[in-house]
């Protein structure tokens, strides 16, 4: 998915770019004087205002896609004594903890350096509208009897 990401962003860069398409013509033209001479001569830009419109459309869409790719992944940590996992249906499941942390830990990955921590309360509360573009990805860890058993 991130390859067409960047495959998006480098057509609206390619489109949007002197030379491609046609939209931004060389600006110098060849002629011969009547000597027949051959001399560069400042050519008129010719580009018309839909030509423009269109150009500077897809130069946004692209620095939309870029500021996109840009931002930061962040990651979240809940930490539990106690928990349990209950079935509740075929491929279903459901974690269940009446311990869980007072606060859950947010960081970024790399390159950005953003850590801060949220109201655990405040995280459940907001989880659909946090991830309302698709669910969010998770991993477990238990410790039994002092031994770290997974990631699952």
């Amino acid at each position: 998915a991130l390859k067409q990401d960047i495959d998006l962003v480098k057509d609206a860069i390619a489109k949007a770019s002197p030379g491609s398409d046609g939209l931004w013509k060389s600006r110098w033209a060849s002629s011969t004087n009547k000597n027949g001479d051959r001399q560069l001569k400042k050519s008129k830009k010719k580009t018309s205002k839909n030509q423009n419109s269109q150009c500077e459309a897809d130069l946004a869409v692209a620095q939309g896609q870029i500021e996109e790719l840009s931002a930061p992944t962040l990651l979240g940590i809940q930490t539990t004594a106690t928990c349990r996992v209950e079935r509740v249906r075929t491929g279903e499941y459901k974690l269940i903890s009446e311990t869980v942390s007072a606060d859950t830990l947010i960081f970024s990955d790399r390159p950005s350096t953003i850590e801060y921590a949220v109201p655990t309360e405040d995280f459940i509360r907001d989880f659909d509208d946090i991830f309302s573009d698709s669910p969010p990805n998770t991993g477990l860890t238990f410790v039994q009897d002092g031994d770290i058993v997974g990631p699952f």
